[in-house]
């Protein structure tokens, strides 16, 4: 994260408060060398844990209700999960995810018979990025030269049509996929709505926040929130964007989405960060239908 970046936190403030669900989007924290393993089983380094282990505290994510996404990658899952779990006394910097998980099914079972494994971290395949060959090639160019998000919003669509590999995913598709799952989450908050208002003494104690936690990697998120700005935002909002993180988003670095109902519709709080300061933009369903259909049309 850069010196001086203000983190998203959940907001717990006092009071009563509509049902919301609240999506914290993140990339993943550092990572370790590839010397000795696949891509996908590429594991956080130590730097990595201690980091977003500390993030996890500043969170204080409660685990009875607060669920992780990683993509099929080792090292989302793992940042997801330290993020979430870093306030029970048994997690610490050190711990993998396998462990996280045996911790896990015996905070929830405590006092319980034992019930089937429950998984605080999952994975969705739509928070992964799928580049290789000649389009991996370029995008390493890219980076080095400091121009990624520029070429992953200009030529990336391009260059996955032409590739060999029918997985590829380019701008439009993996801004499809992060819309997909705001989609999903929309469904969401209509239901968490519906059960806090027909069963409220069941959850007194909890707050009226649904709390998600989703890691990726450079990308993907910065290509979904570029075509909410393009549809919802300014010139010059897309441009302060495309100035304050020509790379993409560093280590543990993201935005915040707020669901909330409005009558019969969801309304997608959207908050990310420009020098410091918080930009919001607001959007309904509308707006991912057209992101995508625009994924579609790169089919």
């Amino acid at each position: 994260m850069k010196e001086g970046q203000k983190e998203f936190l959940p907001n717990r403030e006092s009071g009563e408060q509509k049902p919301t669900v609240k999506l914290f989007l993140f990339r993943h924290a550092q990572k370790e060398s590839r010397e000795h393993n696949a891509a996908a089983e590429v594991p956080l380094s130590d730097l990595g844990r201690e980091e977003s282990h500390k993030l996890g505290l500043r969170t204080r994510a409660n685990p009875e209700v607060a669920v992780g996404y990683g993509s099929s990658r080792v090292r989302t899952q793992e940042t997801a999960g330290q993020v979430i779990l870093a306030n029970l006394s048994e997690i610490n910097e050190d711990t993998t995810l396998a462990e996280m998980e045996k911790v896990v099914n015996q905070y929830l079972n405590k006092g319980k018979e034992k019930g089937p494994q429950k998984k605080k971290v999952g994975i969705d395949p739509r928070l992964d990025f799928k580049f290789k060959g000649e389009m991996s090639g370029q995008a390493k160019k890219a980076i080095e030269q400091g121009r990624y998000l520029k070429w992953i919003v200009e030529q990336s669509d391009s260059v996955a049509s032409k590739s060999s590999d029918p997985e590829a995913l380019g701008f439009s598709k993996l801004a499809g996929n992060v819309a997909k799952i705001m989609q999903k989450y929309g469904k969401v908050a209509r239901n968490w709505e519906r059960l806090r208002q027909e069963k409220p003494e069941k959850y007194q104690d909890v707050s009226n926040q649904l709390e998600r936690y989703l890691a990726s990697h450079g990308g993907v998120l910065e290509s979904f929130l570029v075509k909410v700005i393009k549809l919802a935002g300014s010139e010059q909002d897309l441009l302060e964007f495309e100035e304050q993180y020509p790379n993409g988003f560093s280590e543990l670095e993201g935005f915040r989405v707020e669901i909330e109902r409005d009558s019969e519709q969801n309304i997608f709080q959207i908050s990310y960060q420009i020098g410091g300061e918080q930009k919001e933009l607001k959007i309904i369903g509308e707006i991912l239908e057209k992101i995508i259909a625009e994924a579609q049309d790169n089919d």
